[in-house]
């Protein structure tokens, strides 16, 4: 944590995750011999229970998780790397919660696919930790938080941990993780910046100054988010190779642009909080001069379902 999970070493991470522009461009040969696509699937907000039947309402978190899993494991493009936007666990992050989760990930391994999660506000750290006892982590650079950098062909992921307080809905990066975020945006300046964390910023007052790339659903869900969202949001905008911020947290489908940033909210692959929200995943493919983005939803009916979105990377 994140974890680079498939008891794979961080060399052989990286490898995996810059092979998959290679082979995504033997099939694509008028490319260019100089192209690179990197190719991940998100998933947010799985909430897995110790229990498999367990629901919340209709849903049944580990079938909506399977449903996904299949989808993605299905995908033309085969997806390299599979990165996890937090509340992996169902409610304060017990360690049969992500003994589950270990199994539903297994045949995700086993294709082949890298893995990497962040935490949410109902994760708990110590019981993460002692469930995935022997699988590799990456050392974090910031004490009492999972951070990560990961270099992923035409891109670089930043993964920052938002968790405060297990089972406490706001969430908080802290002043030494946004220290190192600054710090590493400038060391690694070389490429376009997408950075994820689980919490959302004050959404609202931006997208009324903003512009609208993917409206919600229905409404805005008034969930508490980052308490320094603020200082997130000077740090990315003074760094202009940062083309976006991922979170999830609010279990809502959208994309807005604020002063030169793209902001996405992940939807949910547990259960939406209003039934008008799309419940699912995103494919992303980077490129050098953009990121691409499809919303893949459980229900193919949905009419967001393959909606498209492409991010001009800044200063490109």
């Amino acid at each position: 944590m994140p974890i680079e999970w498939g008891g794979m070493n961080r060399r052989r991470f990286l490898a995996e995750v810059g092979a998959a522009g290679a082979v995504l461009l033997a099939g694509q040969a008028q490319a260019g011999a100089e192209s690179n696509i990197s190719t991940i699937a998100l998933l947010s907000d799985t909430h897995i229970a110790a229990d498999p039947t367990l629901r919340r309402g209709d849903v049944n978190m580990s079938e909506h998780f399977k449903a996904v899993r299949e989808d993605l494991l299905a995908c033309p493009t085969k997806p390299a790397t599979v990165l996890i936007n937090g509340d992996c666990a169902f409610l304060d992050g017990q360690e049969g919660d992500y003994r589950t989760l270990i199994e539903h990930l297994e045949p995700i391994r086993k294709g082949g696919r890298s893995i990497a999660m962040n935490l949410g506000n109902h994760d708990d750290r110590a019981s993460f930790t002692r469930a995935f006892e022997g699988f590799h982590f990456s050392d974090s650079p910031v004490a009492d938080k999972h951070a990560t950098v990961i270099d992923a062909g035409p891109v670089r992921w930043f993964l920052l941990d938002s968790l405060e307080k297990v089972n406490d809905t706001p969430g908080t990066l802290g002043e030494k993780q946004l220290t190192w975020l600054d710090a590493s945006l400038a060391k690694h300046s070389d490429k376009p910046a997408l950075v994820m964390a689980h919490h959302n910023p004050h959404v609202l007052p931006m997208i009324e100054k903003g512009e609208v790339v993917v409206p919600v659903a229905k409404n805005h869900l008034p969930v508490p988010g980052l308490t320094d969202a603020d200082r997130l949001v000077d740090v990315l905008r003074s760094h202009k190779h940062v083309t976006a911020y991922f979170y999830g947290h609010t279990h809502q489908w959208n994309v807005f642009r604020w002063e030169g940033i793209y902001f996405v909210n992940l939807p949910c692959v547990a259960y939406p909080f209003t039934p008008v929200d799309p419940a699912g995943w995103v494919l992303c493919q980077s490129q050098a001069m953009h990121t691409d983005l499809e919303l893949c939803s459980l229900d193919k009916t949905h009419p967001m379902h393959a909606q498209k979105v492409k991010l001009p990377h800044r200063g490109a």
